[in-house]
């Protein structure tokens, strides 16, 4: 079937060189961009991204509960309306990071141009995700890969940020240790970086997070917590124990989670 054959071609493609992908996290979402892509509408429930070639990639989020078969069929109506001697393939059953997911294949013409699209609807604990990747025929199967990768990043700008700041948390506990050893005592945000043991940016106003190290007796704690109007949720904290946990304030963590390991 159309699905299958196009897993088999995608396959035997070269791999791709995901150095160049940039992260880029608008205000609910978030997605990696391979090299030669360029996010050209950033909105809040959807993303539009070109190629260089004149190919595309959309995604969309869309609020709702139902059977994910029956979004799936009427998502590809959708996008065939406005595409002449448009037909589909039969739909393939998939996961896109554990989500299950429907997939089609989509030919038509987009005025005197053969297109080919690859429709993917994905069933989420927040709704429906779906993404589309459309390019002439005759290159489809070149920027394939980068739009299955494009689709498999999509996350919470959230939960992007939220990552971002754990690992800031265990940079300063990797740092701190470093430092302890130096000096004998653990130091300040400012000594950590003034030493080069932190990058300078730990301390840019422009991070999602506000990281702070506050040192008391003989043992520290640093803290992680979202920056007014960013999309960030929860707070981090952790001490010389090295272990990174949700903050012990409730109004910060995940219900029940306070004050435990991050996992």
């Amino acid at each position: 079937m159309l699905p299958i054959l196009f897993l088999t071609v995608a396959l035997q493609l070269p791999s791709p060189d995901v150095s160049k992908d940039v992260q880029v996290n608008g205000r609910q979402f978030g997605v990696l961009v391979p090299y030669g892509w360029k996010v050209d509408n950033l909105h809040t429930q959807s993303i539009e991204i070109d190629h260089t070639s004149g190919a595309s990639f959309i995604f969309r989020s869309i609020r709702g509960k139902g059977n994910l078969d029956a979004f799936a069929r009427e998502g590809v109506d959708r996008v065939m309306m406005p595409l002449g001697f448009a037909t589909f393939g039969e739909p393939l059953n998939r996961k896109v990071n554990g989500a299950p997911a429907v997939q089609y294949e989509i030919q038509g013409n987009r005025l005197s141009r053969h297109r080919k699209l690859l429709y993917i609807a994905i069933a989420r604990d927040d709704g429906f995700y779906e993404t589309i990747y459309e390019n002439d025929e005759t290159n489809f199967d070149q920027l394939v890969t980068d739009a299955e990768r494009m689709a498999a990043s999509i996350e919470l700008t959230a939960v992007n940020y939220e990552r971002a700041a754990v690992s800031r948390v265990r940079s300063v506990n990797t740092a701190e240790v470093v430092y302890l050893k130096m000096y004998g005592r653990y130091g300040t945000l400012r000594e950590l970086i003034a030493e080069k043991l932190l990058n300078p940016t730990f301390e840019d106003g422009d991070f999602p997070y506000r990281v702070g190290v506050s040192l008391a007796g003989r043992g520290y704690l640093v803290t992680a917590i979202p920056a007014a109007g960013t999309a960030g949720r929860w707070a981090f904290e952790s001490q010389q124990d090295g272990v990174v946990r949700y903050s012990a304030r409730t109004s910060l963590a995940p219900r029940g989670l306070a004050g435990k390991p991050v996992q």
